[in-house]
């Protein structure tokens, strides 16, 4: 039985820290408060916080363990260990040298964890995760069925046996990880960084993911899961397969990062393997590997890759920009595809490959992309097509800076779609409504080919002020069991058609046909949700959407119909739905 170790955590005994100066805590139980005064505190032994108990930790302490120690939050259980920007909370250990077996601690590990588990503005350093199953998973954090919130913190210089050398997520757990710097983490086998494991889908934003390394998803992996993976600059990560991000049986969303100099054997930017990911308004810089430089379709892909720029990244062997291979069949639409390099096929190589004598080829959907075909190569007869759509350009993209935004010139400027009609699969894929930065998109004529939408930050800033014809909103958004969907139109002249569609183009449920009595006229003087004030002609519906238990996580579109003039005026709106 472990013992009770009240004396260091309550803080009745601030007194006591202030004299001593540093507490010891000896294996066994822990809750109450850990005050600075208290600091440092020394871990003698395996703690935890015990079922429906609760351990806060003050800014500035410091969390020194003494041995290869585990700091378990158990079932029920809440860690809450949030410091300051100029006063953060430390969690490091004696010893700094990490091998195989010695070294380190043993990491801060979530199972079965409340709600409410934070870890804010804390550096978590030299945790190494080895031992007998399920010990050898997240050296710096283990998350077992917990989504605790991790951010703004530090995550450096971890190490894993097996999986999650930084950030180990396991069995539905779905964590928010925002604004962390996670660099030099390293795991044996998979995510050096994060690793995403069995149907855990945390949100991943706004994180620096550098230096990692991995035998498999050196930045970030994900296996059966589909995290939204976005804002991040993720850079200077290894791994044999899948420098920055892997993804093996996953369909996340890949969405705003800036993915660079990331580098590994197959997929030195983004790897694929029977995985489904939306890839869309990312930089794909830099990277380098001996296939796929920037992005590899493997087994049974069948990315959407969307409004992206993907530019300078190589491959020794083939596939500078993009590698396909075996019964893969990506999507590529409004993309930058320019300046890649590789012995064969700069930017698109396709692949033969066989099994048993029998062929597994490829086919690749492009459309509104600005790449040149004679850089592209199909191997042998059965390899596979790339299949040419409309739109698509040859001409260089003229960026404006480092930073890939487009030039007044450039010919990719109004040369992009809002949507593709792609015949062979007869679906529909749509353009996102911002670009890498948030700008909204179309700004002038059209859309914009690559991440970057030019001038868009103006228009940004003035869309409320601009008239539409017809306008959706959502509430809330992201939503998890229902969405309130509220569409405005000018007059009741034209009914709109309502419906919506997952990223594939797929009409995942439509509205029956409206009638007047579901629009109702706006008063003088009504506020409309979200909406605030507008002209007193204009008409509003309300309706909800509840998606039905088979309908999966991920990004859906609304879409509003209405004939104008005898043509087809299109309003959509962007909703996530998270389980």
């Amino acid at each position: 039985m472990r013992t009770v170790n009240v004396f260091s955590l309550v803080s009745l005994f601030s007194f006591a820290f202030s004299c001593f100066a540093e507490t010891h805590i000896p294996a066994g139980d822990v809750f109450g408060i850990w005050e600075a005064a208290g600091s440092p505190y020394y871990i003698d032994g395996e703690v935890h916080i015990p079922t429906d108990s609760m351990l806060l930790i003050e800014p500035g302490c410091s969390i020194i363990f003494t041995g290869h120690y585990k700091f378990c939050v158990d079932s029920n259980a809440v860690l809450r260990a949030i410091g300051t920007e100029m006063d953060s909370i430390v969690f490091t250990a004696q010893d700094t040298v990490l091998t195989d077996s010695t070294g380190g601690h043993h990491g801060i590990r979530f199972s079965y964890a409340a709600d409410g588990c934070t870890l804010m503005y804390c550096r978590i350093e030299y945790g190494n995760a080895f031992g007998d199953y399920p010990d050898y998973y997240g050296g710096g954090i283990y998350c077992y069925h917990s989504s605790p919130t991790i951010e703004n913190n530090t995550i450096i210089e971890n190490s894993a046996a097996l999986h999650g050398g930084g950030i180990y997520c396991w069995n539905y757990s779905s964590p928010i990880i925002v604004n962390n710097t996670i660099s030099g983490n390293s795991a044996e086998v998979h995510g050096g960084g994060i690793c995403c494991w069995d149907s855990s889908s945390p949100e991943i934003s706004n994180n620096k993911i550098n230096g990692n390394s991995a035998a498999t998803g050196g930045g970030i992996y994900c296996w059966n899961s589909s995290p939204t993976i976005s804002n991040n600059t993720i850079s200077e990560n290894s791994a044999d397969w899948g420098g920055g991000i892997l993804c093996w049986g996953s369909s996340p969303t890949i969405e705003n990062n800036k993915i660079s100099r990331n580098s590994a054997g197959y997929g030195g930017g983004i790897y694929c393997d029977n995985s489904n990911p939306t890839i869309i308004n990312n930089t794909i810089i830099g990277n380098s590997a001996d296939y796929g430089g920037g992005i590899l379709c493997g087994y049974n892909s069948s990315p959407i890759i969307s409004n992206n720029t993907i530019s300078g990244n190589s491959a020794d062997d083939h596939g500078g920009g993009v590698f396909c291979e075996y019964n893969s069949y990506p999507i590529i639409f409004n993309t930058i595809l320019w300046q890649n390099t590789a012995s064969t096929g700069n930017e698109i190589y396709v692949d033969y490959c066989e099994y048993g004598g029998t062929p597994y080829p490829c086919t690749l959907f492009v459309a509104y992309t600005d790449i040149d075909p004679g850089d592209c190569y199909v191997e042998g007869d059965t390899a596979g097509v790339i299949i040419w759509g409309d739109g698509n350009i040859n001409a260089d993209p003229l960026f404006a800076d480092t930073l890939f935004h487009l030039s007044a010139s450039s010919p990719c400027i109004d040369a992009g779609a809002e949507s593709a009609y792609v015949s062979i699969w007869d679906t529909v894929i749509y353009a996102p409504e911002y670009d890498f930065e948030g700008g909204a998109r179309p700004y002038g004529a059209g859309w914009d080919i690559g991440a970057d939408e030019y001038g868009s930050s103006i228009i940004a800033r003035h869309s409320e002020n601009k008239p539409r014809l017809i306008e959706i909103f959502a509430y809330p958004n992201p939503f998890n069991s229902s969405c309130v969907i509220f569409v405005e139109t000018q007059n009741l002249a034209s009914l709109p058609t309502i419906a919506i569609y997952d990223f594939r183009g797929n009409v995942v449920y439509k509205l029956p046909p409206l009638s007047s009595n579901s629009f109702l006229p706006k008063e003088k003087g009504e506020s409309f949700p979200l909406l605030g004030e507008r002209e007193t002609q204009r008409v509003r519906g309300r309706f909800t959407w509840a998606p039905d238990e088979k309908i999966p996580s991920g990004i859906y579109l609304v879409r509003a119909t209405i004939l104008q003039q005898n043509k087809s005026v299109i309003c959509t709106k962007r909703i996530v739905y998270l389980k």
